[in-house]
């Protein structure tokens, strides 16, 4: 009996595959793009999540007590930024508004590969995390510009699962950069955002 479903299920792999490749090809280049970046994205913070407490007690010189702090600065510059920055691709375009913060964010992660200390990381937490606010609504606003009103749900949801498989596919990345340096997995978040950026100029 469970050989059977396994049989079928497998039988069916092609097909499903061939499907998920439908959602890309038939999706207008500038939502293409968006669904490839949400996976980069969700990927670069899985790199390193999982081995931020190690980084930061063991390479960074910073305390156990602080390591909470730090990870509410990340959200913080997010949330801070927020009201400030609301609305800005509505008024300069897309496009720069997606080129820049993605590379504030890129930027952000590589400098962290060179960060000692708590203030230092906290600081450049909070700017990367202020890139981010502007990131991840604007990347919602390019899907919905290029698709119909009545297929923002089914591209959206796409959207989430491509970010959610990122963050699954990131730690397994990150244990990988972390055998040789717990300070690698910056980098492998940055490799992963400037793909990003690489694909937003193409668009």
């Amino acid at each position: 009996m469970y050989m059977r479903f396994l049989l079928r299920l497998l039988s069916q792999l092609p097909r499903r595959f061939s499907a998920s490749l439908c959602i890309f090809t038939n999706a207008p280049l500038a939502t293409a793009v968006g669904l490839f970046v949400c996976f980069f994205v969700g990927f670069a913070d899985g790199v390193l999540m999982p081995f931020f407490a190690l980084w930061a007690e063991k390479d960074a010189g910073i305390s156990a007590s602080h390591i909470g702090l730090l990870l509410a600065c990340y959200s913080g510059g997010e949330l801070l930024a927020t009201p400030l920055v609301g609305g800005i691709a509505d008024r300069v375009g897309r496009r720069p508004v997606l080129l820049i913060p993605t590379a504030g964010v890129g930027t952000g992660f590589a400098i962290l590969y060179f960060t000692h200390g708590v203030w230092a990381s906290a600081l450049v937490l909070i700017l990367i995390g202020a890139f981010e606010s502007v990131l991840h609504p604007t990347i919602s606003a390019v899907i919905a510009d290029a698709i119909p009103a009545e297929q923002h749900h089914y591209y959206f949801s796409i959207a989430r699962v491509m970010s959610s498989a990122g963050r699954v596919a990131g730690p397994a990345a990150g244990s990988v950069l972390a055998l040789f340096s717990l300070r690698a997995v910056f980098l492998g978040s940055a490799l992963a955002t400037l793909i990003s950026l690489v694909a937003w100029a193409g668009v």
